[in-house]
């Protein structure tokens, strides 16, 4: 489950402090095995924090749906254009 956290970026009343963009913080609990995967991912593509994972996850994932949404397929190929596969998602 993931819950929003007051961020530095917040004023005391919770608003956005001003001159800065707000953020909303995310505690998320995973079991160690994904906990294990994310940190693969983490070295794997160099991203900076765990943080950055999630984020450019978060985009893939709302990319594939709203391709999804429109009825559009996603193919997974070799460079040389071999082994297609449909990758069936939102089944």
């Amino acid at each position: 489950m993931a819950t929003k956290t007051a961020d530095a970026s917040e004023s005391a009343g919770g608003a956005p402090a001003r001159n800065s963009r707000s953020v909303a913080r995310l505690h998320v609990t995973v079991p160690d095995g994904l906990q294990r995967k994310i940190d693969e991912l983490v070295e794997a593509s160099h991203a900076t924090s765990t943080a950055e994972v999630f984020r450019n996850a978060l985009t893939a994932y709302a990319a594939l749906l709203e391709a999804h949404k429109s009825g559009r397929q996603v193919i997974i190929q070799n460079p040389d254009g071999s082994d297609r596969e449909r990758l069936r998602l939102f089944l």
